[in-house]
């Protein structure tokens, strides 16, 4: 196992996911239940076929079952539970197969768009695939098996858990089983898990904003906040998979120095992937008043921070309102190139809003 990657120049380390914790745990558990030997630590299977040792933290017994714990590494990656404390316990049952419950600290799903049902422990597929697979090992077919995590209910709220209607603890996740540091791919899986949950709410209307504070406003001037979908700055992603799951509807809101990146065609809006704000506001400035001065173009492309363009705007007595309706134009017809649907953009100058065009 390559436990170390380049990511952007960076040698970065891997972690290991909640799920590859919950199986490890599982596997420390069945040891010392059957064999009466505490382990010091476990190989598991990953699902990428490689393996991995994993230390097991403590065992303990609780109302007949025994539980193993071990602690998540996330690697170099930014995870909120990263150090959080697995811990997994199984008990034979009479029924045949095997079920999941939560042992605490692990939420409950309470809306449709989720790989798991409702009112199930948010335990995904893959993860109970591994703890399946565990069990078989020991050829043990029928099972309750009962994962938990210490704290969880404290960590879930640093989470998107609330917003996907998953309460009372974290999400047991992972399909690789391995934690890549900083995975643009896990970021866009977890948009798409969103998204669907907010079809599932019964919306053909989806608002995709950048960020926290662009929520915050969208709620504050439009009331509903149940569509809106936190995408980064991965917009094109979002609107083109947005489209596909059928949104009838495509709102992009958020700051005007972040958006205005797409009036040029930059659906990533990452500053390391795309710039150009400053020379988009140029052009459509004098496009607007039809009329090409140096020095206002000289002060926009210098402005720092870009905020200070708007007052540069108003300085020379522009009608910055009019220059963004025409900039809101022009996200409009690059967002079209993505696919067919009916879109709106609101661009916000700090707390207020600068344009809201339809098209």
């Amino acid at each position: 196992m390559q436990w170390y990657i380049n990511v952007n120049g960076k040698l970065l380390k891997r972690g290991y996911t909640t799920g590859t914790c919950a199986a490890a745990a599982l596997k420390a558990s069945l040891i010392w239940s059957l064999t009466g030997v505490l382990p010091d630590s476990v190989d598991i299977r990953l699902p990428i076929g490689e393996s991995i040792r994993i230390p097991v933290l403590w065992c303990g017994k609780e109302s007949g079952i025994c539980y193993c714990a071990v602690r998540k590494d996330a690697g170099d990656d930014a995870d909120v539970t990263d150090g959080a404390v697995i811990y997994a316990g199984a008990e034979r049952i009479s029924e045949k197969g095997v079920s999941f419950a939560s042992a605490g600290g692990v939420g409950t799903v309470t809306e449709e768009g989720l790989p798991v049902k409702v009112g199930e422990p948010a335990i995904n597929p893959v993860p109970r695939s591994m703890m399946r697979e565990v069990l078989e090992n020991f050829n043990i077919f029928s099972a309750k098996v009962y994962v938990g995590v210490e704290d969880g209910g404290r960590i879930a709220k640093k989470t998107f858990n609330e917003r996907l209607g998953i309460v009372g603890g974290i999400s047991i996740l992972g399909t690789t089983g391995i934690v890549e540091p900083f995975s643009e791919e896990a970021w866009k899986e977890s948009l798409l898990v969103e998204m669907g949950v907010i079809k599932n709410r019964g919306y053909d209307f989806i608002v995709l904003t950048p960020g926290g504070k662009g929520e915050k406003l969208y709620k504050k001037y439009y009331g509903d906040s149940r569509n809106v979908l936190i995408c980064g700055n991965y917009f094109g992603f979002a609107v083109k998979n947005a489209i596909l799951k059928g949104f009838k509807e495509i709102c992009i809101a958020g700051s005007f120095q972040k958006l205005i990146k797409l009036a040029a065609g930059n659906f990533n809006t990452d500053s390391r992937v795309s710039d150009a704000k400053a020379e988009v506001l140029a052009l459509y400035t004098t496009i607007f008043e039809k009329n090409y001065n140096v020095n206002l173009v000289k002060e926009i492309l210098n402005a720092t921070p870009f905020s200070k363009s708007i007052g540069i705007l108003e300085k020379y007595g522009i009608d910055v309102k009019g220059v963004f309706t025409l900039i809101g134009q022009a996200v409009i017809r690059k967002l079209r190139q993505l696919g067919e649907a009916s879109f709106r953009v609101i661009m916000f100058y700090g707390d207020s809003i600068l344009t809201d065009i339809q098209g």
